[in-house]
Order: structure tokens, then C-alpha cells, then sequence
């Protein structure tokens, strides 16, 4: 765990940017948990959806480049917050704030399974780059779902 002066330091280099995309990560961060605890799955289903865009365009490395400091908010943003910020919280804001910077991407969410139970995870692609996770995730979850077909699993 860092040290408070870890911490103090990190928050002192943060630039004014920095620090809105993690106030706003942080905030949407707590907004979908609640949603997800509170509310019934049809009422946020649609979060999960992708609605395809054919328009999707080319990342230049300026997109590459805010990209890697959105995310690095979103993760610090999970870091302190009280509700259980999980791949599918930090995928599902780190997707919308994308969106405010007219960057498309698509929820990708995988199944492992490992007797007796299975494992759950969501990341985000755009194309074939995979923007909050390693490159070969899928690999470790082959057994991908969209919410928006019949499930793999009954």
C-alpha cells in the first residue's frame, strides 16, 4: 500500500485535467455501482448494449495518448472509492467518458470457467486494441458474451 506521502505526491502532480477526469470518473464510478445495487438489471441493461459504429475512425496517438490518462484516472478513482469499483464500473465509465471525446469503443465481457464455479470479466476494446487490459484477455476469458444475445450459459 502507498505511503500518505506516495499519495500526497501523486495528487500534487496531477494536472487540472487530470484532476476533473478523476473527479468525473470517480463520480460516475459511484453513480453505476448504485445503479447496479439499486436498481433492477432492465433498468441499466442498456449501459451494456454496444450500439455499433460503423463510423469507427482511427486512433492517432493524441487518441493513444488520452486514452492511457483517462484510464489511469478511472483506476486511481477506483483505488478511493468506498463501493466495490470492479472491471465492470471502471469499463462501463472509462467507455463513457471515451465517448466524451468522441472515441468509440466496444464492452467486451468473457467467461472463464474453473470447476465449480465460473469467472466474470468486462474490458473495453476499440478495433483490435484493448484499452483497459492486457492484450491477450481474451485469451483468458474464451468465452465471450454480448448482453445483447440470447446467453452462452442457461
Amino acid at each position: 500500500m502507498p505511503s500518505l506521502s506516495h499519495k500526497f505526491k501523486t495528487a500534487t502532480q496531477l494536472s487540472a485535467q487530470q484532476w476533473q477526469l478523476f473527479i468525473k470518473s470517480w463520480l460516475l464510478m459511484f453513480y453505476i455501482r448504485l445503479r447496479m445495487d439499486l436498481t433492477p438489471f432492465k433498468s441499466w441493461k442498456k449501459w451494456l448494449v454496444n450500439q455499433s459504429n460503423t463510423n469507427t475512425r482511427e486512433l492517432t496517438g493524441n487518441d493513444k495518448q488520452l486514452i492511457a490518462t483517462i484510464r489511469r484516472m478511472v483506476v486511481l478513482a477506483s483505488r478511493y472509492h468506498p463501493v466495490n469499483a470492479n472491471c465492470l464500473p471502471k469499463s462501463l465509465a472509462l467507455k463513457w467518458l471515451l465517448k466524451q471525446y468522441n472515441i468509440d469503443s466496444e464492452l467486451k465481457m468473457g467467461l472463464a470457467i474453473e470447476k465449480p464455479a465460473f469467472k466474470g470479466h468486462a474490458w473495453l476494446v476499440h478495433g483490435d486494441l484493448v484499452l483497459n487490459d492486457n492484450t491477450n484477455i481474451a485469451e483468458q476469458y474464451p468465452l465471450e458474451q454480448n448482453i445483447s444475445r440470447r446467453p452462452l450459459i442457461n
